[in-house]
Protein backbone atom coordinates (compact mmCIF):
# COMPACT_ATOMS: atom_id res chain seq x y z
CA UNK A 1 0.00 0.00 0.00
CA UNK A 2 1.60 3.52 -1.07
CA UNK A 3 0.42 5.96 1.52
CA UNK A 4 1.39 8.70 -0.68
CA UNK A 5 -0.83 7.89 -3.44
CA UNK A 6 -3.78 6.63 -1.03
CA UNK A 7 -3.79 8.62 1.99
CA UNK A 8 -6.77 6.89 3.69
CA UNK A 9 -7.01 6.09 7.59
CA UNK A 10 -8.36 2.89 8.71
CA UNK A 11 -10.34 2.38 11.41
CA UNK A 12 -10.31 -0.21 14.29
CA UNK A 13 -12.11 -2.47 11.57
CA UNK A 14 -9.93 -2.02 9.10
CA UNK A 15 -12.59 -0.03 7.00
CA UNK A 16 -11.40 3.38 5.30
CA UNK A 17 -12.35 6.47 7.01
CA UNK A 18 -12.90 9.00 4.36
CA UNK A 19 -12.85 11.88 7.01
CA UNK A 20 -9.71 11.23 8.51
CA UNK A 21 -8.36 12.29 4.53
CA UNK A 22 -8.33 15.95 5.60
CA UNK A 23 -5.51 15.63 7.85
CA UNK A 24 -3.10 14.77 4.83
CA UNK A 25 -4.54 17.93 3.23
CA UNK A 26 -2.54 19.72 5.19
CA UNK A 27 0.79 18.30 4.51
CA UNK A 28 2.96 19.38 1.12
CA UNK A 29 1.97 18.10 -2.14
CA UNK A 30 5.08 17.20 -3.17
CA UNK A 31 6.42 13.95 -2.10
CA UNK A 32 9.75 14.42 -0.89
CA UNK A 33 11.55 12.15 1.77
CA UNK A 34 9.82 14.61 4.97
CA UNK A 35 6.71 13.09 3.37
CA UNK A 36 8.16 9.56 3.62
CA UNK A 37 8.71 10.68 7.48
CA UNK A 38 5.73 12.04 8.54
CA UNK A 39 3.07 10.31 6.93
CA UNK A 40 4.11 6.73 9.06
CA UNK A 41 3.88 8.98 12.37
CA UNK A 42 0.58 10.02 11.27
CA UNK A 43 -0.75 6.53 10.62
CA UNK A 44 1.39 4.42 13.01
CA UNK A 45 -1.08 4.47 16.04
CA UNK A 46 -3.82 3.65 13.75
CA UNK A 47 -3.08 1.21 11.08
CA UNK A 48 0.00 -0.64 13.71
CA UNK A 49 -1.63 -0.12 17.28
CA UNK A 50 -5.69 -0.64 16.22
CA UNK A 51 -5.83 -2.88 13.42
CA UNK A 52 -2.59 -5.03 13.35
CA UNK A 53 -1.54 -5.60 16.79
CA UNK A 54 -5.07 -6.75 18.11
CA UNK A 55 -5.31 -9.06 14.87
CA UNK A 56 -1.30 -10.40 15.53
CA UNK A 57 -2.47 -10.68 19.40
CA UNK A 58 -6.05 -12.25 19.20
CA UNK A 59 -4.52 -14.54 16.48
CA UNK A 60 -1.37 -15.90 18.98
CA UNK A 61 -3.81 -15.92 21.50
CA UNK A 62 -6.21 -18.92 19.76
CA UNK A 63 -3.56 -20.19 17.93
CA UNK A 64 -3.32 -24.26 18.81
CA UNK A 65 -0.60 -26.47 17.71
CA UNK A 66 -0.78 -28.62 14.89
CA UNK A 67 1.47 -30.92 12.66
CA UNK A 68 1.85 -32.65 9.13
CA UNK A 69 4.19 -35.23 8.28
CA UNK A 70 6.93 -35.32 5.29
CA UNK A 71 7.83 -38.65 4.59
CA UNK A 72 11.51 -38.48 2.70
CA UNK A 73 13.54 -41.02 1.03
CA UNK A 74 15.13 -41.75 4.33
CA UNK A 75 13.36 -40.58 7.47
CA UNK A 76 9.81 -38.76 7.90
CA UNK A 77 10.07 -35.52 9.45
CA UNK A 78 7.58 -33.15 11.54
CA UNK A 79 6.18 -30.38 10.67
CA UNK A 80 4.43 -27.90 12.98
CA UNK A 81 1.65 -26.47 10.47
CA UNK A 82 1.97 -22.34 10.30
CA UNK A 83 3.99 -21.98 13.22
CA UNK A 84 3.57 -18.39 14.57
CA UNK A 85 7.32 -17.43 13.72
CA UNK A 86 6.33 -17.19 10.31
CA UNK A 87 3.63 -14.33 10.84
CA UNK A 88 4.81 -13.07 14.34
CA UNK A 89 8.44 -12.11 13.69
CA UNK A 90 7.81 -10.25 10.69
CA UNK A 91 5.69 -7.41 12.26
CA UNK A 92 7.72 -6.90 15.50
CA UNK A 93 10.50 -4.24 14.49
CA UNK A 94 6.73 -2.21 13.53
CA UNK A 95 5.40 -2.74 16.82
CA UNK A 96 8.56 -1.83 18.99
CA UNK A 97 7.76 1.83 18.89
CA UNK A 98 5.20 0.83 21.52
CA UNK A 99 6.94 -1.06 24.57
CA UNK A 100 3.62 -2.19 25.48
CA UNK A 101 2.76 -4.23 22.62
CA UNK A 102 6.06 -5.92 22.73
CA UNK A 103 5.06 -6.60 26.87
CA UNK A 104 2.06 -8.62 25.41
CA UNK A 105 3.12 -10.06 22.35
CA UNK A 106 6.50 -11.77 23.54
CA UNK A 107 4.96 -13.61 26.76
CA UNK A 108 2.15 -15.11 24.61
CA UNK A 109 4.95 -16.13 22.03
CA UNK A 110 6.85 -18.01 24.65
CA UNK A 111 4.05 -19.69 25.99
CA UNK A 112 3.11 -21.32 22.22
CA UNK A 113 6.92 -22.07 21.68
CA UNK A 114 6.63 -24.44 24.87
CA UNK A 115 3.30 -25.76 23.89
CA UNK A 116 4.66 -26.60 20.31
CA UNK A 117 7.53 -28.31 21.80
CA UNK A 118 5.26 -30.22 24.13
CA UNK A 119 3.24 -31.25 21.20
CA UNK A 120 5.99 -32.39 19.08
CA UNK A 121 6.92 -34.58 22.27
CA UNK A 122 3.39 -36.37 22.06
CA UNK A 123 2.99 -36.60 18.29
CA UNK A 124 6.62 -38.02 17.97
CA UNK A 125 5.67 -40.74 20.35
CA UNK A 126 2.24 -41.06 19.08
CA UNK A 127 1.21 -44.11 16.92
CA UNK A 128 0.76 -41.14 14.26
CA UNK A 129 3.93 -41.07 13.61
CA UNK A 130 5.26 -44.45 11.82
CA UNK A 131 8.53 -45.70 13.38
CA UNK A 132 9.23 -48.29 15.40
CA UNK A 133 12.73 -46.85 15.89
CA UNK A 134 12.94 -44.74 18.80
CA UNK A 135 16.24 -43.28 18.09
CA UNK A 136 14.10 -42.16 14.54
CA UNK A 137 11.60 -40.79 16.54
CA UNK A 138 13.90 -39.11 18.66
CA UNK A 139 15.70 -37.62 16.08
CA UNK A 140 12.26 -36.46 14.59
CA UNK A 141 11.38 -34.33 17.32
CA UNK A 142 14.71 -32.68 17.72
CA UNK A 143 14.66 -31.49 14.45
CA UNK A 144 11.00 -30.32 14.79
CA UNK A 145 11.90 -28.57 18.20
CA UNK A 146 14.87 -26.77 17.03
CA UNK A 147 12.86 -25.50 14.04
CA UNK A 148 10.51 -24.12 16.24
CA UNK A 149 12.87 -22.80 18.92
CA UNK A 150 15.62 -21.24 16.49
CA UNK A 151 13.64 -18.58 14.89
CA UNK A 152 13.12 -16.70 18.42
CA UNK A 153 17.11 -16.86 19.06
CA UNK A 154 17.35 -12.82 19.07
CA UNK A 155 13.71 -12.14 19.96
CA UNK A 156 13.38 -14.24 23.04
CA UNK A 157 15.50 -13.37 26.35
CA UNK A 158 18.28 -15.74 25.88
CA UNK A 159 17.54 -17.25 29.79
CA UNK A 160 13.83 -17.80 28.28
CA UNK A 161 14.82 -20.20 25.68
CA UNK A 162 17.85 -21.64 28.04
CA UNK A 163 14.74 -22.79 30.00
CA UNK A 164 12.29 -23.92 27.34
CA UNK A 165 15.51 -25.75 26.03
CA UNK A 166 16.42 -27.35 29.32
CA UNK A 167 12.59 -27.91 30.67
CA UNK A 168 11.33 -29.48 27.14
CA UNK A 169 14.12 -30.68 24.97
CA UNK A 170 17.12 -31.87 27.15
CA UNK A 171 15.52 -34.68 29.35
CA UNK A 172 14.71 -36.39 25.90
CA UNK A 173 18.25 -35.64 24.12
CA UNK A 174 19.76 -37.24 27.89
CA UNK A 175 18.21 -40.54 27.43
CA UNK A 176 18.50 -40.51 23.53
CA UNK A 177 22.36 -40.06 24.04
CA UNK A 178 22.62 -42.84 26.66
CA UNK A 179 21.42 -45.25 24.27
CA UNK A 180 23.87 -44.64 21.74
CA UNK A 181 25.86 -47.51 20.03
CA UNK A 182 29.39 -47.19 20.61
CA UNK A 183 31.23 -49.65 17.89
CA UNK A 184 34.42 -50.15 16.74
CA UNK A 185 34.25 -48.27 13.75
CA UNK A 186 32.73 -44.35 14.14
CA UNK A 187 32.63 -41.59 11.96
CA UNK A 188 35.15 -38.73 11.85
CA UNK A 189 32.35 -36.10 11.31
CA UNK A 190 29.21 -35.74 13.91
CA UNK A 191 26.99 -35.47 10.51
CA UNK A 192 27.62 -38.73 9.57
CA UNK A 193 24.50 -38.94 7.11
CA UNK A 194 22.02 -39.38 9.63
CA UNK A 195 24.18 -42.36 11.46
CA UNK A 196 24.39 -42.94 15.27
CA UNK A 197 26.08 -39.42 15.78
CA UNK A 198 23.79 -37.58 14.08
CA UNK A 199 22.64 -36.99 17.80
CA UNK A 200 26.02 -35.48 18.71
CA UNK A 201 25.75 -33.38 16.15
CA UNK A 202 22.36 -31.92 17.26
CA UNK A 203 23.66 -31.54 20.59
CA UNK A 204 26.69 -29.34 19.41
CA UNK A 205 24.48 -27.61 17.37
CA UNK A 206 22.36 -26.57 20.23
CA UNK A 207 25.19 -24.97 21.77
CA UNK A 208 27.10 -23.14 19.31
CA UNK A 209 23.59 -21.32 18.47
CA UNK A 210 23.73 -20.33 22.50
CA UNK A 211 20.30 -22.94 22.88
CA UNK A 212 22.08 -24.41 25.48
CA UNK A 213 23.73 -23.17 28.69
CA UNK A 214 27.61 -24.20 28.90
CA UNK A 215 26.97 -26.10 32.45
CA UNK A 216 24.42 -28.40 30.75
CA UNK A 217 26.72 -28.76 27.23
CA UNK A 218 29.71 -29.74 29.37
CA UNK A 219 27.64 -32.22 31.43
CA UNK A 220 25.44 -33.73 28.96
CA UNK A 221 29.02 -34.77 27.10
CA UNK A 222 30.69 -35.70 29.91
CA UNK A 223 27.80 -37.90 31.67
CA UNK A 224 26.03 -39.75 28.80
CA UNK A 225 28.52 -40.27 26.58
CA UNK A 226 32.40 -39.63 27.49
CA UNK A 227 32.47 -41.78 30.67
CA UNK A 228 30.97 -44.30 28.86
CA UNK A 229 32.98 -44.17 25.68
CA UNK A 230 35.76 -44.95 28.25
CA UNK A 231 34.16 -47.54 30.00
CA UNK A 232 34.26 -49.23 26.94
CA UNK A 233 37.03 -48.60 25.42
CA UNK A 234 38.79 -50.01 28.61
CA UNK A 235 36.45 -53.01 28.36
CA UNK A 236 37.56 -53.73 24.68
CA UNK A 237 41.32 -53.18 25.53
CA UNK A 238 41.34 -55.61 28.93
CA UNK A 239 39.08 -57.95 26.82
CA UNK A 240 41.47 -57.61 23.95
CA UNK A 241 38.71 -57.06 21.37
CA UNK A 242 40.92 -54.21 19.57
CA UNK A 243 44.44 -54.44 19.74
CA UNK A 244 46.88 -51.26 20.66
CA UNK A 245 46.71 -49.93 16.78
CA UNK A 246 43.11 -49.93 16.70
CA UNK A 247 42.73 -48.27 20.07
CA UNK A 248 44.88 -45.30 18.86
CA UNK A 249 42.87 -45.19 15.68
CA UNK A 250 40.13 -44.94 18.00
CA UNK A 251 41.21 -42.64 19.64
CA UNK A 252 42.19 -40.18 17.08
CA UNK A 253 38.89 -40.89 15.60
CA UNK A 254 36.78 -40.03 18.62
CA UNK A 255 39.35 -36.71 19.42
CA UNK A 256 38.72 -35.36 15.69
CA UNK A 257 35.01 -36.12 16.51
CA UNK A 258 34.97 -33.85 20.21
CA UNK A 259 37.87 -31.70 19.49
CA UNK A 260 38.23 -31.05 16.03
CA UNK A 261 40.20 -28.15 15.24
CA UNK A 262 43.00 -29.17 17.61
CA UNK A 263 44.72 -31.36 16.20
CA UNK A 264 42.78 -31.34 12.81
CA UNK A 265 44.16 -27.78 11.12
CA UNK A 266 42.06 -27.56 8.09
CA UNK A 267 38.83 -27.79 9.95
CA UNK A 268 38.70 -24.46 12.11
CA UNK A 269 36.81 -25.35 15.96
CA UNK A 270 33.24 -24.69 16.77
CA UNK A 271 32.35 -23.08 19.60
CA UNK A 272 31.06 -26.45 21.27
CA UNK A 273 34.87 -28.26 20.75
CA UNK A 274 36.56 -25.00 22.08
CA UNK A 275 34.50 -25.17 25.23
CA UNK A 276 35.52 -28.95 25.51
CA UNK A 277 39.01 -28.08 25.00
CA UNK A 278 38.59 -25.93 27.58
CA UNK A 279 37.59 -27.86 30.30
CA UNK A 280 39.30 -29.68 32.68
CA UNK A 281 37.76 -33.02 32.98
CA UNK A 282 36.94 -33.59 29.55
CA UNK A 283 40.64 -33.25 28.77
CA UNK A 284 41.26 -35.88 31.68
CA UNK A 285 39.07 -38.54 30.49
CA UNK A 286 40.67 -38.13 26.93
CA UNK A 287 44.04 -38.31 28.99
CA UNK A 288 42.93 -40.98 30.74
CA UNK A 289 41.94 -43.20 27.44
CA UNK A 290 45.41 -42.34 26.46
CA UNK A 291 47.17 -43.97 29.06
CA UNK A 292 45.06 -47.06 28.63
CA UNK A 293 46.26 -47.41 25.44
CA UNK A 294 49.98 -47.26 26.97
CA UNK A 295 48.80 -49.64 29.52
CA UNK A 296 47.56 -52.06 27.14
CA UNK A 297 51.24 -51.66 25.31
CA UNK A 298 53.40 -52.03 28.08
CA UNK A 299 51.66 -55.44 29.22
CA UNK A 300 49.45 -56.05 32.45
CA UNK A 301 52.26 -56.56 34.56
CA UNK A 302 53.86 -54.07 36.17
CA UNK A 303 57.50 -53.65 36.53
CA UNK A 304 59.29 -52.31 39.75
CA UNK A 305 60.96 -49.58 38.08
CA UNK A 306 57.91 -48.33 35.81
CA UNK A 307 55.36 -45.94 37.48
CA UNK A 308 52.36 -46.13 34.88
CA UNK A 309 49.23 -47.35 35.86
CA UNK A 310 47.76 -50.76 34.28
CA UNK A 311 44.62 -51.24 32.49
CA UNK A 312 42.88 -52.87 36.08
CA UNK A 313 43.94 -49.25 37.79
CA UNK A 314 42.20 -47.27 35.53
CA UNK A 315 39.28 -49.02 35.14
CA UNK A 316 36.77 -45.53 35.03
CA UNK A 317 33.89 -45.53 37.07
CA UNK A 318 30.73 -47.59 35.59
CA UNK A 319 28.54 -45.75 33.41
CA UNK A 320 24.97 -46.74 35.17
CA UNK A 321 25.99 -44.77 38.48
CA UNK A 322 27.23 -42.00 36.24
CA UNK A 323 24.54 -39.58 34.42
CA UNK A 324 23.69 -36.39 33.33
CA UNK A 325 21.94 -35.09 36.30
CA UNK A 326 24.78 -36.38 38.81
CA UNK A 327 27.45 -34.66 36.35
CA UNK A 328 25.48 -31.30 36.36
CA UNK A 329 25.04 -31.53 40.13
CA UNK A 330 28.53 -32.13 40.19
CA UNK A 331 29.85 -29.48 38.28
CA UNK A 332 26.87 -26.58 40.01
CA UNK A 333 28.68 -27.49 43.26
CA UNK A 334 32.11 -26.85 42.26
CA UNK A 335 30.96 -23.60 40.19
CA UNK A 336 29.60 -22.38 43.29
CA UNK A 337 32.98 -23.14 45.67
CA UNK A 338 34.54 -21.46 42.72
CA UNK A 339 32.46 -18.56 43.08
CA UNK A 340 32.78 -18.35 46.94
CA UNK A 341 36.49 -18.78 46.77
CA UNK A 342 36.74 -15.99 43.75
CA UNK A 343 34.34 -13.84 46.45
CA UNK A 344 36.83 -13.91 49.19
CA UNK A 345 39.88 -13.25 46.78
CA UNK A 346 38.21 -10.52 45.81
CA UNK A 347 37.96 -11.40 42.33
CA UNK A 348 35.69 -10.64 39.88
CA UNK A 349 33.20 -13.30 39.11
CA UNK A 350 33.22 -14.98 35.51
CA UNK A 351 29.65 -16.94 35.13
CA UNK A 352 31.43 -19.21 32.89
CA UNK A 353 34.48 -20.18 35.74
CA UNK A 354 37.31 -18.83 33.98
CA UNK A 355 39.31 -15.75 34.02
CA UNK A 356 39.75 -15.46 30.45
CA UNK A 357 37.86 -13.23 29.21
CA UNK A 358 37.77 -14.59 25.53
CA UNK A 359 34.85 -13.49 23.09
CA UNK A 360 33.29 -17.18 22.95
CA UNK A 361 32.64 -17.32 26.28
CA UNK A 362 30.03 -15.05 25.97
CA UNK A 363 28.24 -18.07 24.83
CA UNK A 364 28.89 -20.26 28.02
CA UNK A 365 27.31 -18.45 30.76
CA UNK A 366 24.77 -21.12 32.44
CA UNK A 367 21.11 -20.51 32.64
CA UNK A 368 21.55 -21.02 36.21
CA UNK A 369 22.11 -17.21 37.27
CA UNK A 370 22.25 -15.30 41.04
CA UNK A 371 18.68 -13.32 40.14
CA UNK A 372 16.48 -14.43 42.63
CA UNK A 373 13.09 -15.94 41.28
CA UNK A 374 10.32 -12.74 41.86
CA UNK A 375 6.58 -13.55 43.07
CA UNK A 376 5.70 -12.63 39.31
CA UNK A 377 8.26 -15.46 38.15
CA UNK A 378 6.06 -17.72 40.04
CA UNK A 379 2.69 -16.90 38.98
CA UNK A 380 3.88 -16.53 35.03
CA UNK A 381 5.37 -20.43 36.13
CA UNK A 382 1.73 -21.46 37.17
CA UNK A 383 -0.23 -19.64 34.51
CA UNK A 384 2.13 -21.07 31.93
CA UNK A 385 1.80 -24.47 33.72
CA UNK A 386 -1.99 -24.20 33.54
CA UNK A 387 -2.35 -22.83 29.71
CA UNK A 388 -3.46 -19.31 31.53
CA UNK A 389 -2.85 -16.54 28.99
CA UNK A 390 -0.72 -14.06 31.53
CA UNK A 391 0.04 -10.64 30.35
CA UNK A 392 0.63 -6.87 31.67
CA UNK A 393 -2.77 -4.85 31.02
CA UNK A 394 -1.90 -1.89 28.35
CA UNK A 395 -4.05 1.31 28.05
CA UNK A 396 -5.67 3.38 30.75
CA UNK A 397 -6.43 2.47 34.45
CA UNK A 398 -3.31 -0.06 33.80
CA UNK A 399 -1.66 0.69 37.13
CA UNK A 400 -2.89 0.17 40.75
CA UNK A 401 -1.47 2.14 43.47
CA UNK A 402 1.36 1.87 41.57
CA UNK A 403 1.59 -1.63 40.82
CA UNK A 404 1.36 -3.03 37.51
CA UNK A 405 -1.80 -4.86 36.34
CA UNK A 406 -1.92 -8.24 34.94
CA UNK A 407 -4.65 -10.16 32.87
CA UNK A 408 -4.48 -13.53 34.36
CA UNK A 409 -7.19 -15.50 32.09
CA UNK A 410 -9.72 -13.24 31.91
CA UNK A 411 -9.40 -11.17 35.49
CA UNK A 412 -7.41 -8.44 36.47
CA UNK A 413 -4.98 -8.81 39.14
CA UNK A 414 -1.95 -7.25 40.76
CA UNK A 415 0.52 -8.25 42.95
CA UNK A 416 1.95 -6.59 46.27
CA UNK A 417 4.53 -8.69 48.11
CA UNK A 418 3.61 -12.21 48.13
CA UNK A 419 -0.22 -11.74 48.01
CA UNK A 420 -2.61 -11.62 44.82
CA UNK A 421 -5.11 -8.53 44.52
CA UNK A 422 -7.69 -10.10 42.29
CA UNK A 423 -10.54 -7.61 40.69
CA UNK A 424 -14.17 -8.95 41.44
CA UNK A 425 -17.23 -7.01 41.10
CA UNK A 426 -16.37 -3.13 42.01
CA UNK A 427 -13.29 -3.89 44.14
CA UNK A 428 -9.77 -5.40 44.85
CA UNK A 429 -9.79 -9.04 46.93
CA UNK A 430 -6.85 -10.12 48.27
CA UNK A 431 -6.96 -14.25 47.22
CA UNK A 432 -4.68 -16.96 47.20
CA UNK A 433 -2.57 -18.36 43.93
CA UNK A 434 -3.78 -21.71 44.09
CA UNK A 435 -7.36 -20.50 44.82
CA UNK A 436 -7.45 -17.91 41.84
CA UNK A 437 -6.36 -20.97 39.42
CA UNK A 438 -8.55 -23.33 40.17
CA UNK A 439 -11.19 -20.60 39.54
CA UNK A 440 -10.10 -20.11 36.37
Amino acid sequence: ISMRRQPVMLSRDGNSSRDDGAVFAELPQDTTDTDADILPNLVKDTLMFDVIYHKLSRSLNRWKPSSSLTHGTTATTINIDSPPHAWIIPWLPHLDYRPSMLQNILPQAKRKVENSIIFLSSESSSKKYHSSVNDASDMAFFEAGLAVIRPWSGVLDKGVLHRIVLDCLVPRLARHLSRIEIKHEIGTKCDDNGGVWASVNLLFRLYDDGLLPSREFLSLVEGELLLRIAGIFHGWLVNRIIDVERAAELYVRWKLLFLSGAIDNTTSATLSQIALREDNIVCRIFYGCLLMIKAAANGSEKRDDNDDLTLDELEPALHEVTNYKIVQARRTKEDRMRDEENEMAGCSIDPTGSTNNNSTKAHTSSFHGKRGVTFKDVVEEVAQHNDIPFYPKIGPASTKDGKVIFILGEDQIYLDSNVVYVYRGTDWHATSLEKLVSSL
